[in-house]
């Protein structure tokens, strides 16, 4: 929603929009030199425009919509940092579909077996010592392991 203030002079009623930012008014020469823009509803002086987490300026590193607050600008590093954590395995973002196992999360394709690093078959695991195996895998160091107490 864009904020307006209301100003009277002599006869005539005129609305401000202010920016969110600093609260201040946007000016007509504010827009004819390009330092006003409208982002999320609401229009804001270039220059405020900063991502409400890390407040680094906007239109140096892109902006992403808080799903927690509409009108609220926030970079793309703190909204996939906040949105999309990191895989366990290979430390990239994750996507909205993946795999967890243990409390821990993983892209699809990087969820392999701790003894041979394959893939796991139709997401099937074993859990042995905190860490995931195949079913071969699992049952030929289970083996192993029973056979060592022997």
């Amino acid at each position: 929603m864009v904020k307006l203030r209301k100003l009277h002079r002599g006869k005539k009623e005129r609305s401000l929009v202010i920016c969110p930012g600093c609260n201040k008014s946007i000016t007509k020469e504010d827009t004819e030199k390009k330092e006003a823009v409208y982002v999320l509803g609401r229009v804001w002086h270039l220059k405020h425009l900063a991502c409400q987490v890390c407040k680094v300026p906007i239109a140096d590193a892109g902006c992403r919509v808080s799903p927690l607050n509409k009108t609220t600008p926030i970079c793309t590093d703190c909204y996939m940092e906040i949105y999309h954590p990191p895989c366990t395995t290979c430390r990239l973002p994750l996507r909205e579909t993946c795999l967890e196992a243990m409390g821990k999360k993983y892209h699809h394709e990087c969820f392999r077996c701790f003894k041979c690093h394959g893939p796991m078959p139709d997401g099937k695991y074993y859990i042995l010592n905190d860490n995931v195996y195949d079913e071969d895998c699992y049952f030929s160091s289970k083996s192993t392991r029973e056979n060592d107490w022997i």
